[in-house]
């Protein structure tokens, strides 16, 4: 989606363009209270984002908008869902119920850029999680609830390795089964269950109009950016002074342009009615894309700390605007039949700020 969600060392729920790729279907909810996640050196990149913003109605002339072509729901690999948000699953593991380690590995192919691990486990017991630790060649990685992942780039070292058929090998080893204990107030961690099941996946970008979108809805869902999300170390601006960018009513692939002062912070909330793609532009120069894959009206959040911003991938061409200078903003819409909006909300840095 770019190492741009690795899980930060926390409770929390999971960052939202996060979760919208990793949402497991058992202990999702649990794990929004619950989790504890820790990244090492492999590197955390997206902050979450803080601001509260307004719902927008859509015009009714978009909800009778054609329906795409592609309707079929694709079948699940090993449990994981082949085609997801954008990419497609080409390799996964299952263990058998009681077995205690998985090993995944995946050749990337030369054209790969990016690639998404997702984690997914299965147990009849309820009300906590199974807590697993994850390497990659070998280097610890992550730590924490099993039910979730991360996306990342690829980088040079790992496609040299893959050039010459070495695949990446991630290792899965369950720690045991951890659940909050409300009466002492914290997590514990005790045995493994007997039927314990672990699995992995690793998913691939799919070109857009390559992907299998589910059937259009007989009525769009509303838009609504009311969202509020915590970034610890920025003092964001007034809500009043947040810029609104709408789609067009009457053409939701029209492009929008507006003036904006390149500042210390943005954080930005986007939702849309269906299947599209934002790309970002500053001054004519493609720096950021935002995607929707379904018709559930869901959230992407955004941070841009602009006095180092770089696009990961990186995109050629993007030089970035000098801090405090005026840029035209364009976002260009491809593929959307209804409508979009995006708030964006100035923001500095904290002293102090890790």
């Amino acid at each position: 989606m770019i190492d741009l969600k690795d899980l930060l060392d926390d409770r929390s729920t999971t960052p939202p363009d996060v979760s919208q790729h990793l949402r497991l279907d058992q202990v999702q909810g649990r794990i929004a209270v619950r989790r504890r996640r820790r990244t090492t050196a492999a590197g955390a990149l997206a902050a979450l984002i803080a601001l509260v913003v307004v719902g927008y109605i859509v015009a009714p002339s978009l909800r009778a908008a054609p329906d795409p072509a592609v309707t079929r729901i694709p079948p699940t690999v090993k449990g994981f869902p082949k085609y997801h948000l954008g990419t497609r699953v080409v390799a996964a593991e299952r263990t058998a119920p009681g077995v205690t380690t998985l090993t995944l590995t995946w050749l990337p192919a030369p054209t790969v850029t990016t690639y998404t691990v997702i984690e997914k486990c299965w147990t009849a017991l309820t009300g906590g999680t199974i807590e697993v630790a994850i390497k990659v060649n070998g280097g610890p990685r992550l730590s924490g609830s099993c039910g979730g992942g991360w996306t990342s780039a690829l980088d040079e070292q790992a496609r040299t390795r893959a050039a010459r058929g070495e695949p990446i090998v991630f290792t899965m080893t369950a720690t045991g089964y951890g659940d909050y204990d409300s009466t002492a107030g914290e997590w514990r961690t005790g045995p493994l269950p007997a039927d314990a099941v672990l699995g992995m996946a690793v998913a691939e970008p799919v070109p857009f109009a390559d992907y299998p979108l589910p059937s259009r809805p007989e009525r769009l869902k509303q838009l609504d950016l009311r969202l509020v999300v915590v970034n610890h170390g920025i003092t964001y601006a007034p809500i009043s002074e947040a810029v609104e960018v709408h789609s067009d009513p009457a053409d939701p692939s029209r492009p929008q342009r507006i003036t904006l002062l390149w500042r210390d912070h943005y954080s930005l909330v986007m939702a849309a009615q269906t299947p599209g793609v934002l790309t970002f532009a500053a001054d004519g120069s493609d720096f950021d894309t935002a995607t929707w894959w379904s018709y559930e009206g869901g959230h992407i959040t955004r941070d841009w700390d602009t006095a180092d911003y770089r696009s990961l991938p990186p995109i050629p061409g993007f030089v970035r605007p000098p801090a405090g200078t005026v840029v035209t903003l364009t976002i260009t819409p491809q593929h959307f039949t209804g409508a979009w909006a995006v708030r964006l909300l100035a923001g500095k840095e904290t002293p102090g700020r890790s």
